[in-house]
């Protein structure tokens, strides 16, 4: 889909269309599912060097998802991270999370109109612990929490010309 130039998402339909456009569930033919992992990484530095500004800091899964005709489930995690801060007289631990979970719902309106919705779900946590040289430690935990919808269309123009768009 990336190699497309991000054209897949007038062709989304198979497991990845909850992804591209969810519209695209309405046109996979039969149950599926996907993994969407990064294992081609290589870097000449260390992979904790080379990862350390990526939301993920090297962890490799980016998405899975179950697919039918009329809707998905989908999980993506948006963000892991865990830093140890040092100051004279404190040393402060830091960790963030950061998850979406996504169902899809789709449906073809004729033979030529497909249209898709995405309710997401994000959850997370921010948690700070302090530990001064001197002194009881002290620790903070925020909770993250949101909504949100992503729409989609595709529309045939004919069996091998598609049209599609998919808003966030």
């Amino acid at each position: 889909a990336v190699g497309m130039g991000g054209a897949f998402v007038a062709v989304a339909d198979n497991a990845d269309a909850p992804y591209w456009n969810p519209a695209g569930v309405a046109a996979v033919p039969r149950g599926m599912a996907t993994v969407m992992a990064d294992v081609g990484r290589s870097s000449p530095v260390g992979v904790d060097e080379a990862v350390k500004d990526e939301p993920l800091r090297g962890r490799h899964l980016l998405y899975m998802a179950a697919v039918t005709p009329a809707g998905a489930l989908s999980y993506r995690p948006l963000g892991r991270y865990t830093s140890d801060q040092f100051e004279p007289g404190l040393m402060r631990t830091v960790d963030f999370l950061m998850n979406q979970y996504t169902l899809t719902l789709a449906s073809p309106h004729g033979n030529n109109l497909l249209f898709g919705l995405n309710i997401n779900y994000l959850g997370g946590h921010i948690g700070v612990v302090e530990q001064p040289a001197v002194g009881a430690p002290t620790a903070r935990l925020d909770e993250a929490n949101g909504w949100g919808l992503d729409w989609g269309i595709i529309y045939r123009l004919s069996p091998g010309a598609q049209i599609g768009a998919s808003w966030q």
